[in-house]
């Protein structure tokens, strides 16, 4: 697959303050590439940098091929859904996408369908006529897909999309983006701190910490080189949480207690022996034990909270 964007050797500074420090990757074609790391990370700067919003201090950065800092016209290829979403809430969606239409030259004709089919792909045909005011976040989110949608461009950037929806429109925006690459062949660059929907949606992720990427690879391949084997102990619901803290207290190999609907899960390291014996002594019901599956909030605690090799 050929690169879409290759991000080489970037630092960016402010004054005194390193933003990036020497930072490096690349998204290949019709990949979702997710960014994530913490507050003040970096991320943001990232994507100003990919959009040619800001000029690198040093190093360099190319969308298909162009140099960002040297030639425009790469931005008719890329779309964005940044943390402001540029959406006017007193015109309604169709005036919206009628806008930003004419603003890309879009001819009038093909401008009208094309927003037709973008609010039927977003699902919101039905609120077509009503002012983007009324909408709910989620709505507003949906539409400001669409938007970067207007011009087919090859390239989606996207900054938080779902920070602040309800887990129905968090699904709803990660099947949108799903059905953007499958169907329309689209590269996605995803920055979030929703690590679920990192985990669900991404081919391939970078952390970065303090201006500088600590790693790159698959959601996979990070997990088995960074999350630690352990065993999930699935306990009934009527078991006494007083003596579950109890335990966690004397009992070190407790990694996590987690006290779900109907049951309790108890995930500890791999030698299960201390654990299953404090249980039994006290006549708690055991109804499984199995092996416990790695998430990516595992693996992303492990690597922002290592101390850095000398």
């Amino acid at each position: 697959m050929s690169l879409v964007i290759e991000v080489k050797n970037l630092t960016k500074k402010f004054g005194k303050f390193l933003a990036l420090d020497d930072v490096s990757f690349s998204v290949k074609s019709g990949e979702v590439f997710g960014y994530i790391g913490p507050n003040g990370a970096g991320k943001t700067t990232t994507i100003r940098a990919i959009l040619g919003l800001l000029s690198p201090s040093s190093g360099t950065v190319s969308v298909l091929g162009e140099d960002v800092t040297k030639n425009e016209t790469f931005r008719w290829c890329i779309g964005a859904v940044l943390d402001s979403t540029g959406l006017y809430d007193k015109l309604c969606a169709f005036e919206n996408l009628d806008f930003y239409g004419q603003i890309y030259n879009i001819p009038i004709d093909t401008r009208r369908k094309t927003i037709e089919e973008l609010l039927q792909f977003v699902g919101l045909s039905n609120r077509a006529k009503d002012l983007v005011g009324t909408y709910s976040k989620g709505m507003k989110q949906r539409l400001a897909i669409a938007r970067a949608l207007l011009h087919n461009p090859q390239v989606l950037i996207m900054d938080e999309p779902t920070s602040g929806l309800d887990p129905d429109a968090q699904l709803l925006i990660r099947e949108l983006i799903g059905d953007l690459v499958s169907k329309r062949n689209l590269t996605v660059f995803l920055s979030s701190h929703n690590l679920v929907e990192i985990e669900k949606i991404c081919s391939k992720i970078a952390v970065i910490r303090e201006g500088h990427i600590i790693e790159i690879g698959s959601v996979e391949d990070l997990k088995k080189k960074f999350a630690k084997p352990h065993t999930e102990i699935i306990l009934s619901k009527d078991v006494s949480v007083e003596l579950m803290r109890q335990m966690q207290s004397f009992l070190p190999n407790i990694l996590v207690l987690n006290i779900a609907k109907d049951r309790v899960i108890v995930q500890c390291d791999v030698d299960t022996t201390d654990i299953v014996k404090k249980l039994m002594e006290h006549d708690v019901k055991i109804k499984e034990i199995r092996q416990g599956t790695a998430s990516l909030e595992e693996v992303y605690q492990s690597l922002i909270h290592r101390e850095e090799k000398p």
